[in-house]
Parts: C-alpha cells; sequence; structure tokens
C-alpha cells in the first residue's frame, strides 16, 4: 500500500456506539424498493419501445461498412460456391 494509505486513521476511531445499531425493518424502505423496481421497469420499456423501427436508429459508418463487406462476403461465397459446383453454403454462422 502507498504512504497515504499505511498514514490513514483507522475508521474504527469515528464509531461512538457500544452497540451497532438494529436493523431497520424491510416494511420500512419497502415502497423505496418497489420504486426502483418500478424505474427500472419503466426504464427498460422505453429502450425496447424503438428497437423495430429502423428509422429511430441511424447506424454509424463504421456499422454500415460492415454490413456492406457482410454483404459482399456473402456474394462472393456464393459465386465461389456456385463455380465449384457445391450447394449454396447458406448464411455466416
Amino acid at each position: 500500500m502507498g504512504a497515504r494509505v499505511a498514514a490513514a486513521n483507522h475508521l474504527g476511531e469515528l464509531l461512538s456506539e457500544d452497540q451497532p445499531r438494529p436493523a431497520i425493518p424491510k416494511a420500512d424502505y419497502q415502497h423505496l424498493l418497489d420504486q426502483a423496481g418500478q424505474w427500472h421497469q419503466d426504464m427498460v420499456h422505453a429502450g425496447t419501445q424503438h428497437q423495430g423501427n429502423p428509422a429511430a436508429h441511424a447506424l454509424s459508418d463504421f456499422q454500415a461498412e460492415f454490413i456492406g463487406a457482410k454483404r459482399e462476403l456473402l456474394a462472393a461465397r456464393k459465386q465461389i460456391a456456385a463455380a465449384a459446383g457445391i450447394p449454396d453454403p447458406g448464411p455466416l454462422p
């Protein structure tokens, strides 16, 4: 450990009580858990609303070039297979 960590005071000095306080009953904060769960559900739902709409997400240059290269590769693969008399190999895995 570094010198700063070695020279630091122990956090136990900050504790002023002899015994830890009792745990808060879950019923006292269950509404916060429910709110967080609802917030997460809403966030996930909002993120999936636009997945079927291609106009909602424009492709980056890299993504467009990648798709173009994949199409070229598939076309070349079919041409090579046809020239060799091999049945169509199908899509890439």
